[in-house]
């Protein structure tokens, strides 16, 4: 079988000899695929992959930083690849069918058998004939937009109005209650999200969820990564920043790993993990002093501090003054 159009493609696997065999088992060509790149390792394949996206990837299950699912799920995520093949040992077929969960096209056991990849390729191509072609880079008009919120997001209460920027397309600016509202309020902005649903509860939904991002950029002080997981797990930090977190247990909700999360989170934003958290709960803290008369001991529980001390010294090193002397400062300015 021939096809005019040549998919790229590109192979995964820790064993040499193993990537051979998936190069020679068939006529690529054939099938309409172009093999544009064998990796060992997925870190390899990311960074390859970054430069230059692939159509479509075969890759183990089984690799020495991630698994072949975290693999697909962050290129696919990224957009740097369309559809995924993976391969695994029978043992691995339960782990293999949350790759087809996460939208892996299909998967092969080992050992590989003709007939069973070259259906694959069918399939592989059935799949990126029908998909989409790869979208234009993050923030070209008309595919990513943004959310700003000027004032405060009340708790119950929906927008007043919702404005479109003519000079920032797709761009929406949310009003709320009245303009004594707006003196003390910041800009906020949500992550950026690939389509504007139509109508009905569907854009209704998104635009509450962009609406409680760009709020929580706005109290705690910070912008959303333009990688799609990297911006999740920020919201899910700043919603839970007055629980105890640990990077694996953030990592295993989103479906990765604790080092590739923490090498994902580093590259994004610019600070780990750790620092990230340090900095939403301090940011909290801060406009709790300002808008509260709470003890400083009850702030520090209320962003996750049991040791109200070592809030404190984290509080000073910071900011340069105790939350006291914060406090006093603030209502200073205020009152002039």
């Amino acid at each position: 079988m021939t096809t005019q159009k040549k998919y790229r493609l590109v192979l995964v696997d820790d064993e040499p000899w193993v990537l051979i065999g998936m190069r020679q088992i068939i006529s690529w060509e054939a099938h309409g695929f172009e093999i544009v790149g064998e990796y060992g390792t997925a870190e390899d394949a990311w960074e390859a992959l970054a430069k230059n996206p692939a159509d479509a990837i075969i890759t183990d299950i089984r690799l020495p930083e991630m698994s072949g699912i975290e693999l697909v799920r962050a290129l696919t995520a990224e957009g740097l690849v369309r559809a995924a093949c993976i391969v695994s040992a029978y043992r691995d077929f339960e782990y293999a069918r949350q790759a087809m969960e996460l939208g892996s096209c299909c998967y092969l056991l080992k050992p590989l058998a003709i007939g069973e990849v070259e259906h694959a390729a069918e399939m592989l191509r059935e799949r990126l004939a029908a998909a989409p072609a790869r979208e234009a880079p993050a923030g070209a008009p008309g595919q990513r937009f943004v959310c700003l919120s000027v004032t405060p997001l009340p708790a119950k209460n929906k927008p007043q109005s919702v404005q479109r920027l003519a000079d920032h397309p797709g761009t929406l600016l949310c009003f709320y209650g009245s303009r004594e509202d707006w003196k003390r309020a910041w800009v906020g902005c949500s992550a950026l999200h690939e389509k504007e649903a139509e109508a009905g509860a569907e854009a209704q939904a998104q635009a509450q969820k962009m609406l409680r991002e760009a709020e929580l950029s706005r109290e705690m002080n910070f912008c959303y990564a333009n990688q799609e997981m990297v911006a999740e797990v920020q919201v899910d930090i700043a919603e839970r920043h007055s629980e105890k977190l640990l990077v694996p247990e953030i990592a295993a909700r989103h479906y990765v790993s604790a080092v590739y999360l923490s090498d994902c989170f580093k590259r994004g934003t610019g600070m780990t993990i750790g620092n990230f958290m340090i900095h939403v709960r301090l940011e909290r803290a801060r406009h709790l002093l300002e808008e509260t008369a709470l003890p400083v001991t009850e702030i520090a529980a209320q962003v996750g501090y049991q040791d109200a001390s070592y809030f404190s010294r984290l509080f000073r090193k910071r900011m340069n003054m105790s939350p006291e002397s914060y406090r006093q400062l603030h209502q200073h300015k205020a009152a002039w």
